[in-house]
């Protein structure tokens, strides 16, 4: 519609388009013109929301999928950049598939394998992560310190619990909350993320300098929220054994100098999978880990 005006003023009406505004000047006294200039300005807003509107060509879609899925598996190129895709990302997803398989294996269609498998593949992005970047996100640790004490909620027995709490002293509840799982969990967050960050204090007096981040802090506490007390004391102990023989032969091989930086959180990542997975390998070796499957 055209905004009323006095007699003779001329109007410029600005139609936006995709591509450039375009300016339609409307006059007043010429009534066939500004009808017409309407009918114009209504065509362009519906080519306008044409274009807008997707096209559902779906065979152009398939083809376009085939071609890139062509192009991933025999090019390692994109389809759209031409860039090289790094042999990381289908790596990475084939370790994610294998441990999924494993983690069904062990655990079957569960709620467990589920909290499991969120946790193994946030583990393998730390990994990358600290290895590139030297840092662990909040954003993995954080939530999955809630998703272990909650997968440990749901395995309490919640009258064993309130017994432990109100009915029996502190000697009979200390012993006890290693076998219910809400207290395990807490306990586990709390002993594997306070330990390192007593050890990373530590490091800092006596070095004067950071020796490890508060991304292994909450990685650990992370873990122990997981695998409870006992199990957070294993995989450090796993991970302090990894971390000594391949920080050593990565320093030796590499002629790097004993004070080089080298990412923690891989060693624990790994030791973490062991404990998980690793049942029957430490079996073989008359050695029970006490496992979660």
């Amino acid at each position: 519609s055209v905004a009323p005006s006095p007699a003779g003023e001329r109007i410029v009406r600005t139609v936006t388009r995709r591509e450039q505004d375009r300016p339609v000047v409307l006059d007043p006294n010429d009534s066939a013109g500004a009808v017409e200039t309407r009918a114009n300005i209504e065509e362009v807003k519906a080519a306008a929301r044409e274009n807008r509107k997707p096209k559902l060509d779906f065979d152009v879609y398939k083809d376009r999928a085939i071609k890139v899925a062509l192009d991933k598996m025999f090019h390692g190129k994109c389809a759209y950049c031409e860039e090289r895709i790094s042999a990381e990302y289908p790596l990475v997803e084939l370790l994610c598939a294998v441990l999924a398989v494993f983690l069904y294996r062990e655990f079957g269609v569960s709620l467990e394998v589920l909290f499991y498998l969120a946790l193994c593949t946030g583990l393998v992005a730390i990994t990358l992560i600290d290895i590139r970047h030297l840092i662990i996100p909040d954003m993995i640790t954080l939530p999955g310190i809630a998703a272990g004490v909650l997968l440990n909620a749901v395995r309490t027995d919640w009258a064993a619990a309130a017994e432990a709490v109100f009915s029996s002293g502190l000697g009979d509840f200390l012993p006890a909350t290693a076998s219910i799982a809400i207290f395990n969990s807490i306990g586990g967050a709390l002993l594997g993320g306070g330990a390192f960050l007593l050890i990373a204090m530590a490091y800092r007096n006596l070095r004067k300098k950071e020796g490890m981040g508060m991304g292994d802090v909450k990685l650990v506490a992370m873990l122990g929220a997981f695998f409870g007390m006992w199990g957070v004391l294993v995989v450090i102990f796993l991970s302090s054994i990894l971390g000594t023989l391949i920080g050593l032969s990565v320093i030796i091989l590499r002629k790097k100098d004993p004070g080089h930086a080298i990412a923690y959180g891989p060693f624990l990542s790994l030791s973490a999978v062991l404990y998980l997975l690793g049942d029957d390998l430490f079996l073989l070796a008359g050695i029970n880990i006490g496992s979660p499957g």
